[in-house]
Protein backbone atom coordinates (compact mmCIF):
# COMPACT_ATOMS: atom_id res chain seq x y z
CA UNK A 1 0.00 0.00 0.00
CA UNK A 2 2.85 2.13 0.41
CA UNK A 3 2.74 3.10 -3.27
CA UNK A 4 -0.14 4.46 -3.02
CA UNK A 5 0.35 6.58 -0.58
CA UNK A 6 -0.37 10.17 -1.98
CA UNK A 7 -3.99 8.38 -3.20
CA UNK A 8 -7.01 10.22 -1.07
CA UNK A 9 -7.87 7.91 1.58
CA UNK A 10 -10.69 5.21 0.48
CA UNK A 11 -11.86 2.11 2.35
CA UNK A 12 -9.09 -1.09 2.59
CA UNK A 13 -10.88 -3.16 0.19
CA UNK A 14 -10.79 -0.08 -2.69
CA UNK A 15 -6.99 0.64 -1.77
CA UNK A 16 -6.27 -3.29 -2.14
CA UNK A 17 -8.12 -3.04 -5.26
CA UNK A 18 -5.99 -0.06 -6.93
CA UNK A 19 -2.76 -1.71 -5.60
CA UNK A 20 -3.38 -4.97 -7.70
CA UNK A 21 -3.92 -3.24 -10.71
CA UNK A 22 -0.92 -0.65 -9.88
CA UNK A 23 2.27 -0.83 -12.18
CA UNK A 24 5.20 1.39 -11.25
CA UNK A 25 6.57 3.09 -14.69
CA UNK A 26 9.50 5.34 -15.34
CA UNK A 27 9.70 7.71 -17.89
CA UNK A 28 12.26 9.92 -19.33
CA UNK A 29 11.97 13.60 -20.53
CA UNK A 30 10.27 13.79 -23.57
CA UNK A 31 8.15 10.73 -23.20
CA UNK A 32 4.40 10.74 -23.75
CA UNK A 33 2.07 9.32 -20.65
CA UNK A 34 -1.05 9.88 -22.52
CA UNK A 35 -1.64 11.77 -25.98
CA UNK A 36 -4.81 14.20 -26.61
CA UNK A 37 -8.06 11.57 -28.62
CA UNK A 38 -6.20 8.24 -27.53
CA UNK A 39 -8.69 6.11 -25.66
CA UNK A 40 -8.41 6.65 -21.64
CA UNK A 41 -8.00 3.11 -20.45
CA UNK A 42 -5.85 4.30 -17.20
CA UNK A 43 -5.09 6.68 -14.72
CA UNK A 44 -1.44 8.12 -12.99
CA UNK A 45 -0.35 9.06 -10.03
CA UNK A 46 2.82 11.19 -9.92
CA UNK A 47 5.68 9.76 -7.43
CA UNK A 48 8.45 12.09 -8.74
CA UNK A 49 9.25 14.69 -11.06
CA UNK A 50 7.14 16.77 -13.07
CA UNK A 51 4.60 15.98 -16.24
CA UNK A 52 3.84 18.93 -18.61
CA UNK A 53 0.26 18.91 -20.42
CA UNK A 54 -0.87 20.00 -23.61
CA UNK A 55 -3.74 21.21 -25.59
CA UNK A 56 -3.83 21.30 -29.15
CA UNK A 57 -0.12 21.25 -28.64
CA UNK A 58 0.00 24.35 -26.64
CA UNK A 59 1.11 23.99 -22.72
CA UNK A 60 -1.66 24.56 -20.35
CA UNK A 61 -0.12 23.56 -16.71
CA UNK A 62 2.65 21.30 -15.07
CA UNK A 63 1.27 17.90 -12.75
CA UNK A 64 3.56 17.44 -9.46
CA UNK A 65 4.73 14.97 -7.52
CA UNK A 66 1.46 13.62 -5.10
CA UNK A 67 -1.09 14.53 -7.86
CA UNK A 68 -3.29 12.45 -9.96
CA UNK A 69 -3.25 12.57 -14.24
CA UNK A 70 -5.66 11.13 -16.37
CA UNK A 71 -8.32 10.59 -13.65
CA UNK A 72 -11.25 11.14 -16.58
CA UNK A 73 -10.39 7.44 -17.34
CA UNK A 74 -12.31 5.97 -14.66
CA UNK A 75 -15.65 7.55 -16.91
CA UNK A 76 -13.87 6.04 -20.43
CA UNK A 77 -14.28 7.90 -23.80
CA UNK A 78 -10.92 9.43 -24.87
CA UNK A 79 -7.78 11.36 -23.59
CA UNK A 80 -9.11 15.59 -23.69
CA UNK A 81 -5.37 16.24 -23.72
CA UNK A 82 -1.27 15.29 -23.89
CA UNK A 83 0.81 14.57 -20.96
CA UNK A 84 4.65 15.02 -21.51
CA UNK A 85 7.60 14.28 -18.78
CA UNK A 86 9.51 17.74 -18.21
CA UNK A 87 12.27 15.19 -16.87
CA UNK A 88 13.23 11.89 -15.23
CA UNK A 89 9.19 10.81 -13.91
CA UNK A 90 8.16 7.90 -11.92
CA UNK A 91 4.45 7.19 -11.64
CA UNK A 92 2.22 5.00 -10.34
CA UNK A 93 -0.19 3.53 -13.33
CA UNK A 94 -3.61 2.34 -12.14
CA UNK A 95 -5.33 0.19 -15.58
CA UNK A 96 -9.31 1.40 -14.85
CA UNK A 97 -11.20 -1.60 -17.52
CA UNK A 98 -9.37 -4.13 -15.07
CA UNK A 99 -10.63 -2.44 -12.18
CA UNK A 100 -13.82 -1.59 -13.26
CA UNK A 101 -14.71 -5.52 -13.25
CA UNK A 102 -13.62 -6.19 -9.86
CA UNK A 103 -15.18 -2.82 -7.89
CA UNK A 104 -19.11 -2.01 -7.59
CA UNK A 105 -20.43 0.78 -9.57
CA UNK A 106 -20.69 2.68 -5.39
CA UNK A 107 -16.73 1.96 -4.87
CA UNK A 108 -15.63 3.09 -8.33
CA UNK A 109 -18.22 6.42 -7.37
CA UNK A 110 -16.09 6.14 -3.74
CA UNK A 111 -12.45 6.64 -5.79
CA UNK A 112 -14.13 9.51 -8.17
CA UNK A 113 -15.29 11.39 -5.25
CA UNK A 114 -12.42 11.00 -3.42
CA UNK A 115 -10.19 11.98 -6.57
CA UNK A 116 -12.54 14.96 -6.99
CA UNK A 117 -12.55 15.89 -3.63
CA UNK A 118 -8.38 15.94 -3.89
CA UNK A 119 -9.40 18.49 -7.22
CA UNK A 120 -11.45 20.91 -5.66
CA UNK A 121 -9.01 21.46 -2.99
CA UNK A 122 -6.13 21.75 -5.25
CA UNK A 123 -8.40 23.95 -6.80
CA UNK A 124 -9.05 26.06 -3.60
CA UNK A 125 -5.76 26.63 -2.81
CA UNK A 126 -5.35 27.66 -6.61
CA UNK A 127 -7.84 29.92 -5.95
CA UNK A 128 -6.03 31.34 -2.88
CA UNK A 129 -3.09 31.84 -4.44
CA UNK A 130 -4.78 33.90 -8.03
CA UNK A 131 -7.04 35.62 -5.46
CA UNK A 132 -3.10 36.83 -3.27
CA UNK A 133 -1.58 37.53 -6.44
CA UNK A 134 -4.46 39.85 -7.31
CA UNK A 135 -4.53 41.41 -4.15
CA UNK A 136 -1.08 42.11 -4.38
CA UNK A 137 -0.89 43.55 -8.01
CA UNK A 138 -3.38 46.21 -7.00
CA UNK A 139 -1.36 47.25 -4.28
CA UNK A 140 1.88 47.32 -6.35
CA UNK A 141 -0.04 49.17 -8.80
CA UNK A 142 -2.06 51.75 -5.63
CA UNK A 143 1.58 52.29 -4.69
CA UNK A 144 3.30 53.29 -7.96
CA UNK A 145 0.39 55.75 -8.19
CA UNK A 146 0.97 57.07 -4.74
CA UNK A 147 4.57 56.83 -5.06
CA UNK A 148 4.40 59.12 -8.66
CA UNK A 149 2.05 61.62 -7.15
CA UNK A 150 4.10 62.34 -4.11
CA UNK A 151 7.44 62.91 -6.20
CA UNK A 152 5.59 65.41 -8.36
CA UNK A 153 4.80 67.01 -5.48
CA UNK A 154 8.27 67.04 -4.07
CA UNK A 155 9.05 68.27 -7.77
CA UNK A 156 6.85 71.08 -6.99
CA UNK A 157 7.90 72.07 -3.69
CA UNK A 158 11.46 71.94 -4.74
CA UNK A 159 11.15 74.62 -7.63
CA UNK A 160 8.83 76.98 -5.87
CA UNK A 161 11.24 76.39 -2.63
CA UNK A 162 14.05 77.44 -4.77
CA UNK A 163 12.16 79.99 -6.51
CA UNK A 164 11.46 82.15 -3.67
CA UNK A 165 14.42 81.96 -1.90
CA UNK A 166 15.71 82.95 -5.50
CA UNK A 167 13.32 85.90 -5.46
CA UNK A 168 14.14 86.77 -1.92
CA UNK A 169 17.80 87.06 -3.10
CA UNK A 170 16.97 89.35 -5.75
CA UNK A 171 14.56 91.73 -4.00
CA UNK A 172 17.37 91.92 -0.97
CA UNK A 173 14.94 91.32 1.78
CA UNK A 174 15.50 90.08 5.21
CA UNK A 175 15.76 86.76 7.04
CA UNK A 176 12.33 87.51 8.49
CA UNK A 177 10.77 88.23 4.99
CA UNK A 178 12.10 84.95 3.43
CA UNK A 179 11.02 82.64 6.42
CA UNK A 180 7.68 84.26 5.75
CA UNK A 181 7.72 83.03 2.33
CA UNK A 182 9.36 79.73 2.17
CA UNK A 183 7.51 78.19 5.02
CA UNK A 184 4.00 79.00 3.85
CA UNK A 185 4.98 76.85 0.63
CA UNK A 186 6.50 74.54 3.01
CA UNK A 187 3.16 74.47 4.73
CA UNK A 188 0.76 74.33 1.04
CA UNK A 189 3.01 71.56 0.21
CA UNK A 190 2.70 69.41 3.17
CA UNK A 191 -0.99 70.23 3.51
CA UNK A 192 -1.47 68.53 -0.15
CA UNK A 193 0.92 65.67 1.03
CA UNK A 194 -1.24 65.01 4.09
CA UNK A 195 -4.40 64.81 1.84
CA UNK A 196 -3.03 62.54 -0.59
CA UNK A 197 -1.50 60.25 2.43
CA UNK A 198 -5.42 60.43 3.83
CA UNK A 199 -7.06 59.02 0.45
CA UNK A 200 -4.04 56.97 -0.01
CA UNK A 201 -6.17 54.15 1.62
CA UNK A 202 -3.14 53.47 4.00
CA UNK A 203 -3.79 54.00 7.13
CA UNK A 204 -1.75 57.39 9.07
CA UNK A 205 0.59 55.36 11.11
CA UNK A 206 2.07 53.82 7.73
CA UNK A 207 3.28 57.43 6.99
CA UNK A 208 4.73 57.88 11.32
CA UNK A 209 1.28 59.46 12.19
CA UNK A 210 1.45 57.67 15.49
CA UNK A 211 1.91 58.18 19.48
CA UNK A 212 2.63 54.98 20.72
CA UNK A 213 5.40 54.83 22.33
CA UNK A 214 5.94 58.70 21.79
CA UNK A 215 7.58 59.24 25.66
CA UNK A 216 10.00 56.48 24.35
CA UNK A 217 10.94 57.70 20.89
CA UNK A 218 11.57 61.45 22.29
CA UNK A 219 14.10 60.29 25.21
CA UNK A 220 15.68 57.97 22.56
CA UNK A 221 15.91 60.78 20.26
CA UNK A 222 17.75 63.03 22.87
CA UNK A 223 19.73 60.34 23.85
CA UNK A 224 20.90 59.88 19.78
CA UNK A 225 20.84 63.64 19.72
CA UNK A 226 23.88 64.72 22.35
CA UNK A 227 26.61 62.70 20.57
CA UNK A 228 25.37 65.11 16.99
CA UNK A 229 25.79 67.97 18.72
CA UNK A 230 28.96 67.45 20.69
CA UNK A 231 30.26 66.43 17.40
CA UNK A 232 29.54 69.59 15.85
CA UNK A 233 31.37 71.55 19.00
CA UNK A 234 34.10 68.89 18.13
CA UNK A 235 34.39 70.25 14.10
CA UNK A 236 33.45 73.70 14.56
CA UNK A 237 36.98 74.01 17.08
CA UNK A 238 38.74 71.99 14.83
CA UNK A 239 38.03 73.90 11.64
CA UNK A 240 38.95 77.15 13.96
CA UNK A 241 42.27 76.02 15.14
CA UNK A 242 42.89 74.27 11.67
CA UNK A 243 41.15 76.67 8.63
CA UNK A 244 42.89 80.17 8.59
CA UNK A 245 39.55 81.75 7.35
CA UNK A 246 37.57 80.62 10.54
CA UNK A 247 40.39 81.39 13.00
CA UNK A 248 38.17 85.03 14.43
CA UNK A 249 34.67 83.04 14.33
CA UNK A 250 33.70 82.08 18.73
CA UNK A 251 33.17 78.54 19.29
CA UNK A 252 29.69 79.40 20.49
CA UNK A 253 27.96 82.75 18.64
CA UNK A 254 24.41 82.57 20.31
CA UNK A 255 22.33 84.46 17.37
CA UNK A 256 18.71 83.72 15.60
CA UNK A 257 20.64 84.81 12.35
CA UNK A 258 20.87 82.10 9.64
CA UNK A 259 22.82 83.58 7.18
CA UNK A 260 25.89 85.19 7.87
CA UNK A 261 26.35 88.97 7.73
CA UNK A 262 22.23 89.19 8.35
CA UNK A 263 21.81 92.14 10.27
CA UNK A 264 20.60 92.59 13.63
CA UNK A 265 17.02 91.49 14.66
CA UNK A 266 15.39 92.43 17.70
CA UNK A 267 13.15 90.03 20.50
CA UNK A 268 10.65 90.27 18.82
CA UNK A 269 11.92 89.04 15.33
CA UNK A 270 13.92 86.63 17.14
CA UNK A 271 11.20 84.81 18.69
CA UNK A 272 8.93 84.57 15.52
CA UNK A 273 12.53 82.73 13.67
CA UNK A 274 12.36 80.57 16.41
CA UNK A 275 9.02 79.71 16.62
CA UNK A 276 9.16 79.82 12.52
CA UNK A 277 11.95 77.13 12.84
CA UNK A 278 9.83 75.08 15.61
CA UNK A 279 6.64 74.88 13.04
CA UNK A 280 9.34 74.04 10.29
CA UNK A 281 10.69 71.18 11.25
CA UNK A 282 8.04 69.05 11.73
CA UNK A 283 6.57 70.37 8.35
CA UNK A 284 9.98 69.19 6.69
CA UNK A 285 9.74 65.58 8.34
CA UNK A 286 6.05 64.80 7.62
CA UNK A 287 7.15 65.74 4.05
CA UNK A 288 10.43 63.74 3.62
CA UNK A 289 10.40 61.13 5.98
CA UNK A 290 6.26 60.69 6.51
CA UNK A 291 5.77 61.29 2.55
CA UNK A 292 8.26 60.67 1.03
CA UNK A 293 10.55 57.98 2.90
CA UNK A 294 7.68 55.98 3.87
CA UNK A 295 6.13 55.74 0.11
CA UNK A 296 9.30 54.91 -0.88
CA UNK A 297 9.67 52.10 0.95
CA UNK A 298 5.99 51.24 0.64
CA UNK A 299 7.32 51.50 -3.32
CA UNK A 300 10.39 49.17 -3.74
CA UNK A 301 11.18 45.96 -3.36
CA UNK A 302 13.79 44.12 -1.79
CA UNK A 303 15.59 43.31 1.75
CA UNK A 304 17.31 46.91 1.04
CA UNK A 305 14.81 48.51 0.11
CA UNK A 306 14.86 50.62 3.90
CA UNK A 307 18.26 51.90 3.03
CA UNK A 308 16.81 53.13 -0.50
CA UNK A 309 14.40 54.77 0.66
CA UNK A 310 16.63 57.10 3.21
CA UNK A 311 19.00 57.60 0.91
CA UNK A 312 16.79 58.59 -1.94
CA UNK A 313 14.38 60.25 -0.10
CA UNK A 314 17.07 62.91 1.35
CA UNK A 315 17.99 63.81 -1.97
CA UNK A 316 15.19 66.80 -1.93
CA UNK A 317 15.48 67.23 1.44
CA UNK A 318 19.34 68.39 1.17
CA UNK A 319 18.80 70.17 -2.29
CA UNK A 320 16.50 72.57 -1.05
CA UNK A 321 19.31 73.71 0.48
CA UNK A 322 21.40 74.48 -2.53
CA UNK A 323 21.21 78.21 -2.27
CA UNK A 324 22.90 78.19 0.61
CA UNK A 325 26.07 76.51 -0.06
CA UNK A 326 27.25 72.89 -1.01
CA UNK A 327 28.74 72.43 1.98
CA UNK A 328 25.51 73.03 3.40
CA UNK A 329 24.06 70.60 1.50
CA UNK A 330 26.40 67.63 2.15
CA UNK A 331 25.58 68.25 5.86
CA UNK A 332 21.95 68.35 5.77
CA UNK A 333 21.86 65.07 3.71
CA UNK A 334 24.30 63.55 6.27
CA UNK A 335 21.58 64.65 8.90
CA UNK A 336 18.89 63.54 7.05
CA UNK A 337 20.38 60.15 6.21
CA UNK A 338 20.70 59.95 10.19
CA UNK A 339 17.36 60.97 10.96
CA UNK A 340 15.09 58.78 8.37
CA UNK A 341 17.26 55.46 10.23
CA UNK A 342 15.99 57.20 13.19
CA UNK A 343 12.48 57.26 12.11
CA UNK A 344 12.88 53.41 10.28
CA UNK A 345 13.32 52.15 13.85
CA UNK A 346 11.30 54.13 15.60
CA UNK A 347 7.84 54.47 12.89
CA UNK A 348 7.04 57.65 14.20
CA UNK A 349 7.30 61.22 13.38
CA UNK A 350 7.48 62.26 16.95
CA UNK A 351 10.95 61.54 18.05
CA UNK A 352 13.03 62.52 14.63
CA UNK A 353 11.12 65.71 14.71
CA UNK A 354 12.25 66.74 18.40
CA UNK A 355 15.80 65.62 16.88
CA UNK A 356 15.55 67.40 13.89
CA UNK A 357 14.37 70.71 15.88
CA UNK A 358 17.13 70.07 18.70
CA UNK A 359 20.10 69.89 16.16
CA UNK A 360 18.93 72.31 14.10
CA UNK A 361 18.42 74.96 16.69
CA UNK A 362 21.55 74.10 18.57
CA UNK A 363 23.66 74.47 15.64
CA UNK A 364 22.31 77.73 14.07
CA UNK A 365 21.01 79.54 17.15
CA UNK A 366 23.35 78.77 19.84
CA UNK A 367 26.34 77.37 17.87
CA UNK A 368 26.11 79.38 15.31
CA UNK A 369 27.31 76.98 12.11
CA UNK A 370 26.40 79.53 9.45
CA UNK A 371 29.41 81.50 10.05
CA UNK A 372 30.56 78.13 8.66
CA UNK A 373 28.49 76.00 6.43
CA UNK A 374 27.09 79.40 4.60
CA UNK A 375 30.87 79.76 3.22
Amino acid sequence: MEQLKHFPPLPPEILEQLHANATIRHFTKGDYLLRENERATSFFIIEKGEVEIFKDNLPVGIVHKGEILGESALNGGMRTASAMAKGPVEAIEIATEALAKKLSRGQLYEIKTAILERLLDKLSKVNKLATFAIRQHFKDEKAKSLMSRFIICVLILVFLYVFAIQSVTILNLTLVSSSMISIPILIICCGVMFDMMKKSQYPLRAFGFSLANWRKDILESIVSTIPVMVALIVIKWLLIKIVPAFDSLPLFHISPALNEGTKSVGLLASAFLVLSYSLFVPVQEIIYRGAMQSSLEIFLSGKNRTFLAILVSNIPFSMIHFHLSVILVVTTYILGVFWGYMFARQRSLVGVSVSHFLIGLFAFFILGLQGILIF
